[in-house]
């Protein structure tokens, strides 16, 4: 992450509401908005759709499996709240529900959210 979005999310992440969506694109699962007010300042789409995740296997070995196949990625991005790889490690990787994930996403960086899955 560069040190300006860094900055960013820092003096920003309390006035941000997170909306968890489908993602438009056919190539991923979900997308997080980023917003304040009426005005979306970000989105990153993630979890790439074709493959199973945590979500719909509840496997724990595979679970385990995964955080240690990216481990690196995950530490180096476990402060970035717009990261593709921390929203696949939070969300898809983490609880075995989405509501639970979601949840736990948002009590980690200290934002307010909806999922909003249609």
């Amino acid at each position: 992450m560069n040190n300006k979005k860094n900055e960013y999310w820092i003096i920003e992440m309390k006035q941000v509401y997170a909306v968890l969506q489908r993602s438009p694109t056919t190539r991923k699962k979900y997308r997080m908005l980023f917003q304040r007010k009426d005005q979306i300042l970000d989105y990153t789409d993630f979890g790439q759709q074709g493959y199973s995740d945590f979500l719909q296997h509840q496997d724990e070995e595979r679970r385990q499996r995964f955080l240690k196949r990216f481990q690196k990625l995950i530490y180096e991005n476990q402060n970035d709240p717009s990261s593709a790889m921390t929203l696949s490690h939070l969300i898809l990787w983490n609880k075995p529900t989405l509501e639970s994930s979601f949840k736990d996403y948002l009590n980690k960086f200290g934002i307010k959210g909806t999922i909003d899955i249609s």
